[in-house]
């Protein structure tokens, strides 16, 4: 109550508590070397509990900070093992939260890697953004010579090339991404990279050539990448597959693929894979049940904002209703179609 009126009436906030801390600090070390007894430690316990709650006080005035600390770890040595248990617990929780976030700071990814793996996650969902994302987390990445970024940001302009423009075009692009993946040491990037660099392989009709890059990564690829990435993977040999006129381990493939696509169902990589099952249905006769996976991915791609996507969709929707002798039904996709820019 002393210490208290003395910091209230304006006297110096540090003094009283040293004064206070000091003779706590005494106190215990005296108590220490009395005889054992049922209810010593206990009243040992107390002191040193008290001496740590004086020790403290002054944090709130800032010209005491060093003496507080100070204070602390001496009242901390004098105590020693006589802290009580709940404290010595709570003190170390703080401790391994503290460490925690340090490691966590350390790991923290850059800017530009941030915006280069949200690109990758966008490119079925919005690809229009995820292009943009691209550009910026590329630019960010040169930059700051940060490799990790600059391979997430050319994989996704690999992929893009790969589906819009020509293999070689994509394939030069992924080539750059392993290149840049490797000097940063993301295995994922380098997987990918290779996945795409098959798939281009497949475009430009060269199937054996794209399962004997592809396939050996399956295993690795199953441990090291996240769902979306097994997924491209799983798609990838299922291409390779269907490309050599094997279809059962095509539809065992997809269907797999389908399995880890749902974990990331809002990327929008599902529809993709409804998409190239409707066309394997319908390469073997089946128009009725590939119109049920179109009519399936044509659902979920109203939450998607790719144009090019639904597009591919409409057009199997038309072929098979044709086929179906049901060209009325396919009318209103043809004139979407048409009224696309």
């Amino acid at each position: 109550r002393t210490a208290t009126a003395r910091v209230a009436d304006g006297a110096n906030p540090v003094a009283a508590p040293r004064r206070s801390a000091a003779l706590c600090a005494q106190r215990a070390a005296r108590m220490r070397h009395r005889p054992e007894s049922a209810s010593a430690r206990p009243q040992i316990g107390s002191v040193a509990l008290r001496c740590i709650r004086i020790a403290f006080a002054p944090y709130s005035h800032p010209s005491a900070y060093r003496t507080a600390a100070g204070i602390t770890r001496c009242v901390r040595r004098l105590s020693n093992l006589h802290m009580p248990r709940s404290l010595r617990a709570i003190d170390g929780q703080q401790r391994g939260r503290n460490h925690a976030r340090m490691a966590s700071a350390r790991s923290r990814p850059s800017v530009a890697l941030r915006s280069a793996r949200q690109a990758w996650r966008l490119q079925f969902l919005d690809a229009a953004r995820a292009l943009t994302l691209a550009d910026r987390a590329l630019e960010l990445g040169l930059g700051q010579a940060d490799p990790a970024a600059v391979a997430w940001a050319r994989l996704v302009h690999g992929f893009h090339l790969m589906r819009t423009s020509t293999p070689e075009a994509g394939s030069a692009e992924l080539r750059s991404a392993h290149a840049a993946a490797l000097t940063a040491g993301d295995r994922s990037a380098q997987i990918l990279a290779e996945v795409g660099i098959a798939r281009c392989e497949l475009h430009a009709d060269r199937p054996r050539e794209a399962l004997a890059r592809i396939l050996p990564l399956r295993t690795e690829g199953l441990r090291v990448l996240r769902h979306l990435g097994r997924a491209m993977l799983l798609n990838g040999i299922a291409g390779c597959f269907s490309a050599l006129g094997e279809s059962a381990e095509a539809f065992a493939y997809m269907y797999q693929a389908l399995r880890e696509a749902r974990h990331a169902r809002r990327l929008g990589f599902d529809v993709v894979l409804y998409c190239n099952i409707a066309h394997e249905l319908y390469q073997l006769g089946d128009c009725e049940e590939a119109l049920r996976s179109l009519y399936e991915g044509l659902d979920r791609c109203d939450d998607l904002r790719n144009t090019r996507l639904r597009a591919v969709l409409m057009v199997n929707r038309i072929v098979c209703l044709t086929d179906l002798d049901r060209p009325r039904e396919a009318l209103p996709d043809i004139e979407k179609l048409l009224a696309l820019p």
